[in-house]
């Protein structure tokens, strides 16, 4: 299940 995966990367990716 990589969707979590994805979503943490994308949160991290507006955090920046």
């Amino acid at each position: 299940m990589g969707v979590i995966i994805k979503l943490l990367e994308e949160l991290v990716q507006n955090m920046q």
